[in-house]
């Protein structure tokens, strides 16, 4: 699995193709299998750093390389989209939009009756201004305002981002706070330097052949830029794009002169047929999605589809194994949550698990063969609880408090119950009702100090090895643990 990163500041770029999805309006959109798209399309991510924001955000500088990519002008030349300077929304139809956010994510919204907008699931939420202005809210409580289809602000922990275009081109991006988060040089209409707060990028451009009909003996019709190199003072990557005689183009990456990776896929459709380590094949069928496989050195094979349609999706692992994943697509909160996953091998199911949400699409069961899982939330929308059951009998469960922290986890043979005091986190062990020991943690890294109870006494035994330990951490930590002890004795007591 694999993907392109270069870190800003200079680190050496590693290779990966996958992605781990994470609550933040940033994070980068999963691909479909490897290098592909769901219609087999050469598809695939190359991340260049990230720009740290002055309350602790980043913004991530990432490229989409895409026989399909979103934005019809793309700044950086054909085949490639960059969000963090191409963030659109743009009408679809007359009650849809089509939102690209800054990490990537492409997401559709519904014009409603009275004006506002707000995406299936419910989380995003907006309104059309006057001019076409359009304000929106993440469900992380970024604002955005959009003009004329592109991103003019974003503001978020009261520090407001505003992104300056000069005769279309995005010239800056800068804070309220009066820094300069991207600064954009352009040559000959071509961004030729992006200049952010840890790094120079130089960009050098190349030109490559645009053909119709290859079958016919491959026509070259003309020529459109694109990237062709990316360049700091500690690293390089070049990505020369050639035309084949088989109607082809090839993609040989490059990092500092020495080979990373060659692509090759169709010119006329775009359908990728190699990434250096996979073999890729596309199947038609009939009234359902495609079948996108991939092939590695060894012969092993895995196959990918998913139906937008239905919401089914379908995998077949290099073992035979075949796992089904359903999910709800039907407008509400628990649009695109997962519903149902079986895994079969040979014919025979070996496993499945399901899942339940409540009416604001929170999880409250999830159900895999006599096991049941079960979440339990507030009226104001917070963690209570978390049991597990087999069967009949309890494997665990937890209590959190209104912070979200947990307070007590209870198992058969034992039940800890969690404190906080003095960014501390203090743990006492109990069974059978009887307190048998607490911990005290350092949160920020600091040694976890044990102490056990003496014969249901309040008294604590230091253990040898904590002789090492500064003497006024042993002791605070110490107090610390003899108020929890005693707080827990006077709730028993009453």
């Amino acid at each position: 699995m694999r993907i392109f990163q270069a870190i800003l500041a200079g680190a050496a770029l590693a290779v990966v193709c996958d992605n781990v999805h994470a609550d933040s309006d940033f994070y980068r959109p999963r691909t479909h299998l490897g290098s592909a798209n769901a219609e087999g399309k050469i598809h695939t991510w190359i991340e260049a750093g990230s720009i740290l924001l002055p309350n602790g955000d980043k913004f991530p500088f990432r490229l989409q390389f895409s026989a399909q990519p979103p934005s019809g002008t793309p700044v950086f030349g054909k085949f490639w989209w960059c969000p963090l300077f191409e963030s659109t929304l743009i009408p679809v139809s007359e009650r849809c939009y089509s939102l690209s956010q800054l990490g990537g994510e492409q997401i559709y919204l519904v014009k409603r009756k009275d004006g506002s907008l707000s995406s299936g699931d419910g989380k995003w939420s907006g309104k059309i201004g006057v001019e076409g202005q359009v304000d929106l809210v993440s469900p992380q409580g970024w604002s955005y305002i959009y003009r004329e289809g592109r991103l003019a602000e974003a503001k978020h922990h009261g520090v407001t981002y505003r992104w300056n275009y000069q005769r279309g081109q995005l010239r800056s991006i800068v804070s309220s706070l009066g820094s300069n988060l991207v600064e954009v040089e352009y040559a000959d209409g071509l961004p030729s330097r992006i200049t952010t707060p840890s790094q120079k990028l130089q960009l050098g451009f190349q030109k490559v052949p645009i053909v119709t009909n290859p079958g016919a003996g491959v026509v070259v019709t003309g020529f459109e830029y694109t990237l062709g190199e990316i360049s700091s003072e500690a690293w390089g990557r070049k990505f020369p794009i050639t035309l084949t005689s088989e109607g082809t183009y090839a993609m040989e990456v490059s990092e500092q002169g020495e080979p990373v990776s060659k692509y090759v896929w169709r010119a006329e459709t775009g359908e990728i047929l190699s990434d250096g380590l996979y073999t890729y094949t596309l199947t038609p069928r009939k009234d359902s999605a495609p079948l996108v496989s991939r092939k590695n050195a060894e012969g092993e094979v895995e196959s990918y589809a998913y139906d937008q349609k239905t919401g089914l999706s379908e995998q077949i692992l290099p073992d035979g194994m075949r796992v089904t994943r359903s999910y709800f697509i039907g407008a509400g909160p628990t649009q695109y949550k997962i519903r149902k996953v079986t895994a079969s091998l040979e014919g025979k199911e070996i496993s499945s698990r399901q899942w339940s949400y409540d009416e604001k699409g929170r999880k409250i069961r999830e159900m895999a063969g006599d096991r049941v899982k079960m979440w339990e939330y507030a009226p104001e929308g917070g963690l209570v609880s978390e049991e597990e059951r087999k069967g009949d009998s309890l494997v665990s469960r937890k209590t959190f408090d209104r912070a979200g922290r947990v307070a007590t986890l209870m198992r058969p043979e034992f039940e800890l119950r969690y404190s906080y005091e003095a960014d501390k986190t203090v743990t006492q062990r109990l069974k059978d009702g009887k307190l048998q020991m607490a911990s005290v943690t350092d949160p920020m890294g600091g040694p976890a100090l044990e102490f056990f109870v003496q014969s249901g006494r309040t008294e604590l035994a230091e253990r040898d090895a904590l002789q090492k330990v500064n003497p006024q951490d042993l002791e605070n930590s110490k107090n610390i643990a003899l108020r929890a002890i005693e707080k827990w004795n006077n709730e028993k007591r009453n």
